[in-house]
């Protein structure tokens, strides 16, 4: 079995919308140990000190202060848990005022897929989601950020308990969040060809035309190569629509709402 480090005080979820942020999100914030912020806003606040300080002089003053308040806000959980996509881009500057304090996870997803979750979330032409895409990837597989866990949209959705375990090597991981990735596993949201029912054709050409202009499917492969460092994992057969798998998703969704 392999050994577990000390929980991390700050655990930073990041990833283009559509690809398991929330999922991920949620299930690690069942373990009462942690306490969880699923709101973009403090990527945004975290962005808005640092022009300020562009601004105004460099002052070191704004982002010391979001530091402390980090601080505050974990007193009494062993982890505080943010979820932002923008984490990705922040997360140099989260290192200097967190030293040894930061642990970080990506979420990724096949690209065409995660186009036409981009286009819903932006409302953005359908390449210029591909370039933010692609921005964000390279961004993951920059020198500065070998230490960030990959972690694939289709294992979550297919096998989660497999995520988890490579999670697991870089914080404890309680079985009430198992149980609730298991509850929410749904194969169908790995179908390779999903997002093309998705969209109208013209659109669905256009996602296929900036994936090979921008080189999308090599780089998603460059990406998917050092997820598979972390944690080995092979894609299972497609897989078969299970009815009643919505509606117990709708479930478990209310009763997280209102519990």
């Amino acid at each position: 079995m392999t050994a577990t480090r000390e929980r991390p005080p700050f655990l930073f979820v990041c990833g283009a919308p559509g690809t398991g942020n929330t999922f991920l999100f949620l299930s690690l914030v069942e373990d009462e140990r942690v306490y969880g912020i699923d709101e973009d806003a403090f990527g945004s606040t975290l962005e808005r000190l640092v022009r300020s300080e562009r601004e105004f002089g460099r002052c070191p003053h704004g982002v010391a202060a979001f530091a402390a308040f980090l601080h505050a806000l974990r007193a009494d959980r062993d982890t505080l848990v943010l979820k932002t996509p923008n984490n990705l881009h922040a997360l140099g500057l989260l290192r200097r005022h967190l030293p040894n304090e930061v642990a970080a996870v990506c979420m990724v997803r096949e690209p065409r897929a995660a186009i036409v979750s981009g286009i819903e979330r932006h409302r953005r032409p359908p390449r210029e989601v591909a370039e933010l895409w692609a921005r964000d990837m390279r961004l993951l597989l920059a020198p500065e950020n070998a230490d960030v866990v990959v972690a694939r949209y289709e294992q979550l959705v297919t096998d989660p308990d497999a995520l988890l375990d490579t999670i697991a090597r870089r914080m404890p991981i309680a079985p009430a969040v198992r149980a609730y990735a298991r509850r929410m596993r749904d194969p169908a949201r790995a179908d390779a060809a999903r997002w093309r029912r998705r969209v109208e054709p013209d659109v669905a050409r256009e996602i296929d035309a900036s994936v090979i202009a921008l080189g999308l499917d090599a780089l998603h492969a460059d990406v998917v190569r050092r997820a598979d460092a972390d944690g080995a994992w092979e894609a299972p057969p497609a897989p078969r629509t299970r009815l009643l798998a919505p509606a117990r998703r709708l479930l478990y969704r209310a009763w997280y709402r209102w519990s």
